[in-house]
């Protein structure tokens, strides 16, 4: 039984791949994509716990504004290759919380 969805917006969904097996032995299940606008479609179809972007895509605050329209109170986790790298302002501004690759269950928390 699925207890939450997760979205995942990276232009490299591989690493996602054991991440989406831990996961899903605890209900959830993870839908990935690597292109901004698929992200945007998927969060208006689905109802999703948290959205997962990395920070590449995310750089110019443009996509966070627009998943925040689609999808007001949806948690946005900015997904950093450099742990305590400076994020842009406008990241900083619109992100719930950052976490750094890899990902692990224990970084996630949900």
């Amino acid at each position: 039984m699925v207890q939450a969805k997760i979205l995942v917006l990276d232009s490299d969904t591989q690493p996602y791949e054991p991440l989406k097996s831990g996961l899903a032995e605890h209900g959830y299940e993870i839908h990935t994509t690597m292109t901004a606008t698929e992200a945007l479609s998927l969060a208006g179809a689905h109802a999703y716990q948290a959205a997962l972007i990395a920070l590449p895509l995310a750089q110019d605050g443009d996509l966070l504004l627009e998943l925040q329209a689609e999808c007001p109170g949806l948690p946005l986790i900015i997904v950093s290759c450099q742990e305590g790298r400076c994020m842009p302002p406008p990241v900083v501004q619109l992100a719930d919380n950052t976490v750094g690759k890899p990902l692990t269950l224990d970084a996630l928390r949900l």
